[in-house]
């Protein structure tokens, strides 16, 4: 094998007829087929880098029309919260919060379904 792409395309060509001789599946391929590539691999390797924690701090992956400044008193408020918290008291407000996420998948909480029932 010539090279890594003639690895990947192998399989692929293994149908076609004896007569073919370009290995190279991307060679008719249109503009917009190779953009759509180039696209897919540096959506992917941005978000393998931005996991991975490589960025620096005021590299702009909070959200758009926010600022980490911005989200900054939230995220402290929200880390002393915790803190101030007991193991019972975390374990309640997570069961709490995954009854209200079914509750909601369900059609809501119970009353108004009932509700919906009656009419």
């Amino acid at each position: 094998m010539a090279s890594p792409l003639d690895a990947v395309a192998t399989p692929l060509t293994k149908f076609q007829g004896s007569g073919v001789s370009n290995s190279n599946p991307l060679a008719d391929a249109p503009f917009e087929v190779l953009a759509l590539f180039a696209v897919i691999l540096l959506v992917g390797v941005g978000g393998l880098v931005r996991s991975s924690g490589v960025l620096s701090s005021a590299a702009p992956t909070v959200g758009l029309g926010e600022s980490r400044e911005e989200l900054k008193e939230e995220a402290q408020q929200a880390a002393s919260e915790e803190a101030e918290m007991t193991q019972a008291e975390k374990e309640a407000m997570y069961f709490k919060e995954i009854r209200s996420e079914l509750a909601a998948k369900r059609g809501g909480s119970g009353k108004k379904r009932k509700k919906s029932r009656k009419k």
